[in-house]
């Protein structure tokens, strides 16, 4: 009996059944972000990725001098003419403390684009700007 419950458990986190099988949706998160534009002057910092099997994302960091306005702006103008769409805008804090952080999401089907902005009153941030394009099966 357990056993067969750790074998049931294996196969329910692994990609061979799900959506993902075969990294079939983390490939197309790497063909939105291969394409995906970036603001003028956004230096990158870092990345990472992830392909699992009810999620797969790829987030990179960066630092730059742009406004949030600027920056929002920018990626609504490119964006939603592309069939995405404004799903969510939100003020971010940071362990409780409110450094002007900020976060937009945008939502195309099962996938996502989430903007974040660490804030202005951010103290001497490595980076200032995260974006992560996603894919998560609801």
């Amino acid at each position: 009996m357990v056993v067969g419950l750790v074998i049931v458990l294996r196969l329910v986190g692994c990609n061979q059944f799900s959506p993902n099988k075969d990294d079939a949706k983390f490939k197309e998160v790497q063909r939105l972000s291969a394409g995906f534009p970036i603001y003028p002057g956004f230096q990158e910092v870092d990345s990472s990725s992830y392909s699992k099997s009810m999620l797969a994302s790829i987030h990179k960091v960066y630092k730059s001098e742009a406004g949030y306005d600027d920056v929002k702006a920018f990626y609504s103008t490119k964006l939603i003419p592309a069939g995405w769409q404004l799903t969510e805008e939100r003020n971010l804090k940071d362990w409780s403390r409110d450094f002007g952080g900020r976060e937009l999401t945008f939502g195309k089907g099962q996938y996502t684009v989430v903007i974040e902005y660490r804030g202005d009153k951010a103290i001497d941030p490595d980076w200032n700007y995260g974006i992560s394009v996603g894919w998560h099966d609801k």
